[in-house]
């Protein structure tokens, strides 16, 4: 197992954990999904603010990181964002 019998000391478990760590954070939020006047960057048909024919379709769009994996609200955000599209262009 993981790091091994030659890992002995502390030092050179801190080591192992230096060189094989890695996050679990998924980048999100950096384009919130808020009203403007609130540091928003996106309504809530996903367009741009002062952009126009863009909109955001992914996790950057949450106003707050999920305390999950983000996939399912991914998932989610996606099948939302195909109705909004949709019902946009009279589909």
């Amino acid at each position: 197992m993981a790091p091994g019998p030659s890992v002995q000391s502390d030092a050179e478990i801190l080591d192992y954990i230096r060189e094989t760590a890695v996050t679990v954070w998924h980048a999100s939020g950096t384009c919130a999904m808020l009203p403007k006047e609130q540091g928003g960057v996106v309504d809530d048909q996903l367009r741009v603010y002062g952009v126009e024919k863009l909109r955001i379709v992914d996790t950057s769009i949450f106003p707050i990181i999920p305390d999950q994996h983000t996939q399912g609200p991914t998932y989610m955000l996606a099948e939302k964002a195909a109705d909004i599209i949709k019902e946009a262009y009279g589909f």
